[in-house]
């Protein structure tokens, strides 16, 4: 796999995968074929890109002018479908995205533009990699503000040695959570008996919350059994730093609650209610979701989306 070798390229922004290879269907009967080559990178804003040049199109509908396809996004029929390979043989997937077709588009080559919410690619397990755990690792460039404790230390190849409380080891129920704070991202390793799916949005819930802001997992790998799988995904640049107001507090002076575990307790109240009652915990976090969105807009759309949440919870 390229992208765990080209993370850092991923974190700034500079990836860029050359596709010698490019499919964009639809499975539906008649459905769009084309085909190509193209180039996927990460525009300032940072949203993953596709620039692709068909070179070969089937069932494209006439189009004078550019329409956007599909027409129905709501049907699962229409849907579109990437598939491509990378110059190294990698192959990545996308689905559930648009593309502008004009009357050039059913007599190629042809030139498109095409913006995807992620890609992702699977592949088996390498055999030195243990099977008998399950792992996920995600990262992230928002703010982060959980108690750490674990301190580590780091050497430079000048001699010096700095150490730092940057890290947070939770020991759960048949598995490992640790969160690292780096300068500029924060790396999350879950190792043990646990399902990621089920897991993540409760991380994602506890670290937002907690840290007054919205977790874009800019990059995420999952190993569950033999199956392994990398997600690349888009994300607002302009919401990296942003911040709302949280009622959790990092760290209290009084003795009683200095090991934090008030802190860490209420992710294991967050796993708990979405196992027992998952309907509440969508509700909790969508309501949640839409105050911290309302917090980063003006102060009366901000005022009438508490005043709405309030009456929902009463």
């Amino acid at each position: 796999m390229t992208i765990g070798k080209e993370i850092e390229k991923l974190r700034t922004g500079d990836l860029v995968l050359h596709c010698v290879q490019v499919e964009v269907f639809q499975k539906m009967d008649d459905g769009l074929k084309m085909s190509g080559h193209g180039t996927i990178k990460i525009n300032n804003a940072g949203t993953i890109y596709m620039e692709f040049i068909c070179t070969t199109s089937e069932n494209v509908p006439p189009a004078l002018f550019n329409e956007r396809l599909p027409k129905d996004p709501l049907n699962d029929e229409h849907k579109l479908y990437l598939r491509t390979q990378t110059i190294d043989g990698d192959v990545y997937e996308s689905d559930g995205f648009f593309i502008q077709i004009n009357m050039n588009s059913s007599y190629p080559p042809a030139h498109h533009y095409i913006f995807l919410s992620s890609i992702n690619s699977s592949s088996i397990a390498e055999p030195h990699e243990p099977t008998e755990d399950n792992y996920l690792y995600f990262e992230f460039a928002e703010h982060f503000n959980i108690p750490a404790n674990k301190s580590n230390s780091v050497v430079s190849s000048l001699g010096g040695e700095s150490h730092s409380w940057n890290q947070t080891v939770l020991e759960m129920d048949g598995y490992s959570i640790s969160m690292v704070k780096k300068p500029s991202h924060t790396e999350v390793r879950v190792t043990g008996c646990f399902e990621p799916e089920e897991l993540l949005p409760c991380l994602k819930f506890y670290i937002g919350f907690s840290s007054a802001s919205m977790p874009q997992f800019v990059y995420m790998l999952k190993r569950t059994g033999e199956d392994k799988q990398e997600i690349i995904s888009s994300i607002a640049n302009n919401q990296k730093r942003q911040r709302s107001s949280s009622p959790m507090i990092a760290n209290i002076g009084n003795k009683k609650y200095s090991d934090s575990v008030y802190h860490y307790n209420f992710l294991k109240n967050i796993i708990s209610l979405y196992k027992n009652n998952p309907k509440q915990f969508e509700s909790v976090h969508s309501q949640w979701e839409r105050v911290w969105y309302s917090f980063q807009s003006k102060n009366s759309i901000m005022i009438l989306t508490l005043s709405v949440q309030s009456k929902v919870f009463k």
